[in-house]
């Protein structure tokens, strides 16, 4: 029986200690028992506050005030005007750019026919006026009575 009285005793001290009403604290934080009163320092929370119910809030709604929502859709308005515009003068840039690679790509292929027919014009005329010197000198040698071929 002797061990039983020291084991409840020492139970009894380990509640007493660990009861709300041995803890003796001023931080609003820690757990307090039931029925214990609030410290001077600490507040109630703002939710709970009823003194000041009748006081308006500090910042409108905006998303209901009239100046706002008419200055939201006018910005709106604004920035969707400003993407047409950019887009209509992308749009420009991008015509211009194609219509002038088509001019430099026609400028490209006449200058290209002219170079070939100029070189054509060149290769007949070479050749024209190597078959007229073959033809003038074999005429001349033929006078000669001795016939030389020279290409």
């Amino acid at each position: 029986m002797n061990e039983d009285d020291a084991l409840a005793s020492s139970t009894e001290e380990l509640r007493d200690a660990t009861s709300p009403e041995s803890v003796e604290s001023n931080q609003p934080h820690e757990c307090q028992g039931k029925g214990t009163r609030r410290e001077a320092n600490t507040r109630p929370a703002r939710s709970t506050n009823s003194k000041f119910g009748q006081v308006q809030p500090r910042y409108l709604d905006i998303n209901r005030s009239t100046n706002y929502v008419r200055n939201r859709t006018e910005q709106l308005q604004r920035r969707r005007d400003l993407e047409k515009a950019n887009s209509a003068r992308a749009n420009e840039r991008m015509q211009q750019c194609r219509a002038l690679t088509e001019l430099k790509h026609t400028q490209e292929q006449i200058y290209r026919q002219w170079l070939q027919a100029s070189n054509a014009d060149a290769h007949r005329l070479r050749n024209a006026s190597n078959s007229t010197a073959f033809q003038t000198k074999a005429i001349s040698t033929k006078a000669n009575t001795s016939f030389t071929v020279t290409a």
